[in-house]
């Protein structure tokens, strides 16, 4: 019960802390993405030449 009242006196630092994760997860997501694509592009691009 007092660490729910701490959490919800340093709401700020809830919110910062609930910020900063989301932004973690977006930069990742797109990192992840952008491996895929390029991956998924050079195969692509190989195909390509082959013909």
């Amino acid at each position: 019960m007092f660490l729910a009242f701490d959490l919800l006196e340093n709401w700020k630092l809830v919110v910062a802390i609930a910020v900063a994760v989301i932004v973690l997860l977006i930069v990742l997501s797109v990192f992840i993405n952008k491996a895929k694509y390029a991956a998924r592009y050079k195969r692509f691009y190989k195909r390509l030449d082959k013909t």
